[in-house]
């Protein structure tokens, strides 16, 4: 949210799960992250390659994942980061100055059109 006016436009097209659902995504990340410390790259590997796909990615390049590309003493940093994360509030979104579009994977019910007074389901 911060420096919005470099941004023309906000676009998400593969977002992360995001507002009421999010908690527990990231009590899965954080037993990720808990994952790689004790099992290290291979477990995480295998954990990750084992998990469901959205339809929407499965035939995208690198799904399954097979290399992590992070090295071993930064891995455990890598879900426990993601697993804090999430988008502002609706209502921080729909301040933005300009149009913002949250699409989500053809495997979630809706879209959210963030600009005006209220984000709309679609």
């Amino acid at each position: 949210m911060t420096e919005s006016e470099r941004f023309a436009r906000l676009v998400l097209l593969i977002p992360p799960t995001v507002w009421e659902p999010r908690s527990a995504q990231a009590n899965a990340y954080r037993g990720l992250a808990d994952l790689a410390e004790s099992g290290g790259p291979e477990a995480v590997t295998t954990a990750l390659a084992a998990s469901p796909v959205a339809a929407s990615l499965s035939d995208a390049p690198g799904h399954p994942l097979r290399a992590l590309g992070v090295r071993r003493d930064l891995l455990p940093s890598v879900p426990c980061g993601t697993a804090g994360s999430d988008l502002p509030p609706r209502d921080q979104l729909a301040r933005l100055p300009h149009l913002a579009l949250v699409r989500l994977l053809s495997s979630m019910p809706c879209a959210y059109t963030v600009k005006g007074p209220s984000p709309t389901s679609s």
